[in-house]
This record gives C-alpha cells, sequence and structure tokens, in this order.
C-alpha cells in the first residue's frame, strides 16, 4: 500500500469512528430525553452538538490511542493542529 492510500485509509478509519460516536452521542440524548432526539433536533443539529462539545475530546483521545504521528506529514487532514 502506498503512502497515500495509508493516509485515506487512516482518514477513513477516524471519520467512521466520529460517525459512531456522533450515533451514540444520539443514542445517549434520546435516553435522556426519553424519545428519539429526532423529534426535536435534525441529525445535522445533532451532528453540530456533538462537535460543539466532543470532537476536540475524541481527537485528542484518538491521537492518544493510535499516536501522535498517525496523521502526521498530511496537512489536508488538520489534526496535527488540535486547536
Amino acid at each position: 500500500m502506498c503512502s497515500n492510500e495509508i493516509k485515506k485509509e487512516r482518514l477513513s478509519n477516524f471519520l467512521v469512528a466520529q460517525i459512531e460516536e456522533i450515533y451514540k452521542y444520539k443514542w445517549i440524548l434520546g435516553e435522556q430525553m426519553n424519545y428519539d432526539p429526532l423529534c426535536t433536533y435534525s441529525m445535522d443539529d445533532i451532528c453540530i452538538m456533538w462537535v460543539l462539545n466532543n470532537a476536540k475530546t475524541f481527537r485528542l483521545e484518538w491521537i492518544e490511542c493510535h499516536g501522535s504521528g498517525y496523521f502526521e506529514g498530511d496537512p489536508d487532514v488538520g489534526i496535527n493542529n488540535p486547536n
């Protein structure tokens, strides 16, 4: 596998993991509300709420678990600067 394919696979793994976490967030939100949050919020709203409340922590934990060089050398990913 060439370097670009590895970077794409790593980014894909990261994005899939984020999507899974967003669905978990939606489920937990539903448990707290005692009904489906899609009755009140759109999926876009739920995604935005997750990004605002959880994305930074998720990214930092991902890097801690997978190593700081996971996205190294790929400026298009935007992960090298966690701020």
